[in-house]
């Protein structure tokens, strides 16, 4: 079985801080830094992203191996309330995304999308949520 990448942005990322990060450290596997073509938002007390075409701009994040794939996704569509059970419409989608990791290699990852219209909310120009969490955003 090919190995599952999982991509995080926000609150589940370890240099976040007041990071979410314990409810993935025993189900996952630390691979490194990486980014995706996208745009953040602040939604209120977390990131949405927005992917774009091309290269810019860029969301950083950190790249994960799934030790149980099924079980751990299962476990962040009810985090992220994109599980079934939820009520629509969602307001994250799960889906592949293109990472380039630090380094230039390519894998693809699960990530979650905002939904949404992203009119009215700040957009985080550098697209890093850690950053921006450290300098004074949310």
């Amino acid at each position: 079985m090919n190995e599952e990448y999982l991509f995080i942005y926000g609150t589940l990322r370890q240099s976040v801080p007041r990071s979410m990060h314990h409810l993935i450290e025993d189900v996952t596997v630390f691979i490194g830094p990486g980014w995706v073509a996208g745009r953040l938002y602040d939604i209120g007390s977390y990131p949405g992203l927005v992917p774009v075409r091309g290269p810019r701009p860029r969301v950083r994040g950190e790249v994960y191996a799934l030790k149980d794939p099924r079980a751990t996704l299962a476990l962040l569509d009810d985090y992220e309330e994109c599980a079934p059970r939820f009520r629509k419409p969602h307001e994250y989608r799960r889906e592949r995304l293109a990472v380039v990791m630090d380094g230039g290699a390519r894998v693809a990852a699960w990530g979650y999308v905002y939904v949404p219209p992203v009119r009215g909310l700040r957009l985080i120009r550098k697209g890093d949520y850690a950053v921006y969490v450290r300098r004074g955003g949310r």
